[in-house]
């Protein structure tokens, strides 16, 4: 039963279940409540810590970097109502280049069974799998390179430009 009687009510309804940036509060709110009352209310939120965009934006963006790229976590935060500065200062507090490049070997390892396609098409697809996940193609060419020397231990003829 919701006892919330108030927008203010109502917005700390919603926030027991989960958080919310600012923007994605007011739209959640002013679709009960008139758009003064869902402002109000979000000062509320934001006034009692309850609110907190950049403390909201870092955890995202921690949580989103476990599967995903910079440019895929970017659009994540934009999607939950972060807008891009603050986006972008939790990024790159939370970035770790030696995290991304295990991340990035984990998933080809995964999605390649522990093969190096040796398949020009193959490798594309691989290519553009990991583009989806949002990693950039400089990210991509090391790992990749990275993981040729591992099977062929540094020892291979073939030299191939992998998008850099």
């Amino acid at each position: 039963i919701m006892a919330e009687k108030t927008a203010a009510g109502y917005a700390v309804w919603l926030l027991e279940k989960r958080d919310y940036s600012e923007k994605e509060l007011f739209k959640k709110i002013s679709g009960k409540y008139s758009e003064r009352e869902a402002a109000e209310a979000v000062a509320k939120m934001i006034d009692f810590g309850y609110v907190d965009d950049r403390k909201y934006a870092r955890h995202l963006a921690e949580k989103y970097f476990a599967s995903y790229g910079k440019k895929r976590v970017s659009e994540e935060l934009y999607k939950r109502g972060i807008d891009r500065e603050t986006a972008a200062v939790a990024i790159e507090e939370t970035y770790n280049r030696e995290t991304t490049a295990e991340k990035i070997s984990a998933l080809i390892k995964i999605k390649t069974k522990g093969n190096f396609p040796e398949d020009r098409k193959e490798r594309d697809k691989l290519f553009a799998f990991l583009c989806r996940k949002g990693f950039s193609s400089g990210e991509i060419a090391d790992a990749l390179r990275r993981l040729k020397e591992e099977i062929y231990d540094g020892d291979f003829t073939e030299q191939e430009d992998y998008g850099n």
